[in-house]
């Protein structure tokens, strides 16, 4: 299905496209009639498939009431459409901050902590994200600061309904994902979201990833057979 700047679907009208992912587009929105703004989560592929993967993932989100997690309003729903209803984020994803500068171990050390925060009420639920890395990482903006939301679960493995993931199959980004993920992600637990917050450390106070951007081979992670890590910027 294609969307475009001033389309109405149900209640809402779209305004600028945010991003794009396999699946899926965000879109920036506002509610018709109470003038709200929003965003939207629109499934490209409407698939019996990817509507119940969606689903899944709405559930997980909404099931998770937490500062640093992006919550789920509601679901959008129609012949050809389906999509979330998320709450509108006034700020930057992590990755588009870290394409202009890394960050000073003060405000590294505050976003990780506020991240992790975040991830621990997701793991004592029994989620496990499963793809974390910089534009999955949403920094909210208000008067109190600057608070990280982790978004996009739609990888997340726990839900009672969750499709089974096939044995010896790599899921998530590879440059962020842990090695045990990249040979069987059906079999990771939190331990797999750790990995990928310690990458995205590294990226933080480097401004680089540590796999130089490159992804690498299943078997050189599995060895630990991996580049050195860039040097830290001496800025405190």
């Amino acid at each position: 299905m294609a969307f475009y700047s001033g389309q109405k679907l149900g209640a809402y009208v779209l305004e600028y496209r945010l991003g794009v992912g396999g699946a899926a587009e965000v879109w920036a929105a506002h509610h018709e009639r109470l003038h709200m703004p929003v965003a939207l989560k629109l499934l490209r592929v409407t698939s019996e498939a990817a509507r119940a993967r969606l689903l899944r993932e709405g559930r997980a989100q909404t099931a998770l009431q937490h500062p640093n997690i992006l919550p789920v309003r509601d679901i959008l729903e129609g012949t050809d459409l389906a999509g979330l209803i998320l709450p509108l984020v006034e700020g930057v994803s992590l990755r588009a901050l870290l394409q202009k500068t890394p960050l000073t171990e003060s405000e590294t050390v505050a976003l990780i902590r506020a991240i992790l925060d975040g991830l621990a009420h997701a793991h004592h639920k029994g989620l496990v994200h499963r793809d974390l890395k910089p534009g999955n990482i949403l920094l909210d903006l208000s008067r109190h600061g600057v608070a990280p939301r982790i978004a996009d679960f739609g990888l997340v493995k726990g839900t009672p309904d969750e499709f089974e993931t096939e044995a010896d199959i790599g899921m998530g980004t590879p440059k962020y994902a842990a090695p045990e993920q990249q040979l069987d992600a059906g079999g990771v637990d939190h331990r797999a979201d750790l990995f990928s917050l310690g990458v995205l450390m590294v990226e933080m106070l480097t401004g680089k990833n540590p796999f130089n951007g490159r992804r690498l081979r299943q078997t050189q992670l599995v060895h630990r057979n991996v580049p050195p890590l860039p040097g830290l910027d001496a800025r405190g």
